[in-house]
């Protein structure tokens, strides 16, 4: 697991990204808590971690920004991973 952080435009967005991290292994933290339709970021810590974030301190550097594209295919693969 990394760092990652994800920007959601809305509450239904939010939720799709946090189930999506869940799938991936990460856990939703007690933090998860800003419930409005305003843009908010998502970050997820390499301990498992997610935490939502408002907008404004959205950007950290430790955090590699991803799109919400990006998340659905690393569920994908993580659900069916392409052996070589």
């Amino acid at each position: 697991m990394e760092n990652l952080r994800i920007l959601a435009k809305n509450l239904d967005q939010k939720n799709e990204i946090i189930n999506l991290f869940v799938l991936l292994g990460y856990k939703e933290d007690s933090f998860c808590t800003y419930n409005n339709d305003d843009l908010m970021g998502i970050h997820v810590y390499k301990d498992g971690d997610i935490q939502d974030v408002p907008d404004e301190d959205y950007n950290h550097d430790e955090h590699k920004e991803i799109t919400l594209p990006e998340l659905r295919a690393l569920v994908s693969l993580h659900k069916n991973p392409i052996n070589i």
